[in-house]
């Protein structure tokens, strides 16, 4: 049985001080052209298509208007469809660029991701790779799933939203009251029901404050809510007063238990 996505990505959660070597894509972001050719012709109600190596469509762009040049097609009201093995995938934007060399696809102002499976992201400016099904962007995201929202800066995603990656100044709101930041970044593997934080993570909820250099939380394929959290490097954990210390801890969400590994300590107050 196929494993459904489940997050734009949506989308959920990491990176120490070392490079990692697993990076999904490097982040490229092409700027919009400067200049302006000559239009050669300008086309109301514009429509582009993609298909399959065995006929089937891939994706389709439908535009309010386009202004088409040599190397670009400037479009305004973009709409447009992926489908992908396990359901689709919506786009749209005030405006965009379309360039017919490159075959990218740059999505400008109020820009919209949203699945069939109810995972959003949220930007204002976005490039879709047409060929290699990848979406990127360098600006402020929000990504939206059930009870999990995601901001950061700059975004790496697979179109059809199986993997996401935030780059940086990550914030991840947890409900009913669990809050996740890092420095960045942070991977979403929807598939997996995994999300990986890089770079001084924090999580902090009712209990208590946890602290480490990067963290693997798992969650419920089908409740959502998290079942473990693997946190490593520097770990310290704060409750009510006293500190605990080590170099891994697993928190066991279901039993609340904590174990420490590598080294732990614990600090009580005289309290």
């Amino acid at each position: 049985m196929r494993k459904k996505s489940w997050f734009i990505f949506i989308f959920l959660l990491f990176l120490g001080c070392a490079k990692r070597e697993d990076k999904l894509i490097t982040l490229v972001e092409k700027p919009l052209l400067e200049s302006s050719p000559p239009v050669q012709q300008k086309i109301e109600h514009f429509n582009l298509e993609g298909f399959k190596e065995t006929g089937e469509k891939k994706w389709e762009l439908a535009a309010d208007s386009a202004d088409v040049t040599e190397k670009l097609v400037r479009m305004e009201g973009i709409k447009a469809k992926v489908r992908g093995e396990e359901g689709e995938i919506d786009l749209r934007s005030k405006k965009g660029e379309y360039d017919r060399e490159g075959e990218k696809i740059y999505l400008i102002d109020n820009v919209v991701v949203e699945t069939s499976e109810g995972t959003k992201l949220l930007t204002d400016k976005l490039t879709w790779d047409v060929q290699k099904q990848i979406a990127t962007t360098d600006r402020d995201v929000l990504v939206e799933r059930e009870n999990l929202t995601a901001r950061g800066k700059g975004a790496v995603a697979l179109t059809e939203i199986k993997k996401v990656e935030l780059e940086e100044n990550v914030e991840v709101s947890i409900e009913p009251r669990t809050m996740i930041t890092c420095k960045g970044p942070l991977e979403m593997d929807y598939e997996k029901n995994i999300a990986r934080f890089y770079n001084k993570v924090k999580v902090e909820d009712k209990n208590g404050k946890l602290f480490a250099e990067r963290m693997e939380v798992f969650f419920h394929p089908q409740e959502k809510r998290i079942e473990k959290v693997f946190a490593y490097e520097n770990v310290q954990i704060i409750r009510e007063g006293n500190i605990a210390y080590a170099e891994e801890a697993v928190y066991e969400a279901k039993e609340h238990k904590v174990i420490l590994k590598g080294n732990p300590r614990l600090v009580i107050t005289a309290e």
